[in-house]
């Protein structure tokens, strides 16, 4: 599954709330916005939840639980039990299907858009993110 624009529109989501990003029998990704400082007119994504028959009927989710702002604000859970709780943290479902990480991570080399929402400039490098692998 990829959400970078094959049709070469944008997408844009300014009301919050839930929403699904992927709705299928096999698989369920919901994506939560909210609003923030960085972008106080338009919903920007505070938290990602993803389930279904393809991670085992199992949930990971990412999420802005508050006490912070900015990343220090997130944390990782898979089944409502939180995992990645320090920088540098790998997780890997039991039964392989979900690899999960919490380090740096360019974003320019994940998506040439992704730097946008982050913050910084193109070619800054690598900034503290969460990634979260889906494996056949």
């Amino acid at each position: 599954v990829t959400f970078d624009n094959p049709t070469g529109g944008t997408v844009d989501q300014f009301s919050t709330g839930e929403y699904y990003l992927v709705k299928s029998g096999e698989l369920q990704i919901t994506g939560r916005f909210g609003d923030n400082a960085r972008f106080p007119n338009e919903a920007s994504t505070v938290g990602v939840a993803s389930s279904g028959v393809l991670l085992g009927g199992h949930t990971i989710s990412v999420q802005y639980v508050g006490g912070a702002m900015g990343r220090e604000g997130f944390k990782a859970f898979w089944d409502g039990k939180e995992i990645l709780a320090d920088f540098g943290s790998t997780f890997e479902s039991e039964n392989s299907l979900v690899r999960a990480e919490y380090q740096n991570i360019d974003p320019d080399v994940e998506h040439d858009k992704a730097r946008h929402t982050i913050g910084g400039d193109a070619g800054t490098g690598a900034l503290p993110s969460y990634r979260l692998r889906f494996l056949p």
